[in-house]
């Protein structure tokens, strides 16, 4: 995308992709190995339990590593790896009918 030995500069080419010139100069430092050890713990767990990963990871992590819980959750945003909230998707509804002493009573119940 953007070559340094083009015509145009860098901050020409950079202005005409609509990329800011942090991002071009930008060159990642690599992963630190404690942090890849704790991935590869985070990895390993989430491959285990697919339902409880985050909370499960960010307390065995956490606890076994010399990261704290901020750390591990950085580690797991870097990952990929989240918790899957449904909101609205899934509905169970229940009406019930209950006899009482003095005629009846309708239970409705609505869980989401």
């Amino acid at each position: 995308m953007i070559h340094r030995q083009h015509d145009l500069t860098v901050t020409r080419q950079a202005t005409l992709l609509g990329l800011s010139r942090a991002s071009v100069y930008y060159v990642r430092r690599a992963i630190a190995g404690e942090d890849l050890a704790v991935m590869r713990r985070l990895d390993a767990l989430h491959l285990e339990r697919r339902r409880r990963t985050v909370a499960c990871c960010v307390t065995c992590c956490a606890t076994k590593a010399s990261s704290g819980r901020d750390r591990v959750r950085t580690l797991m945003r870097r990952m990929g790896i989240s918790a899957i909230y449904r909101p609205h998707q899934v509905w169970a509804t229940d009406i019930t009918y209950i006899p009482m002493s003095r005629g009846s009573v309708l239970l409705c119940a609505i869980v989401d």
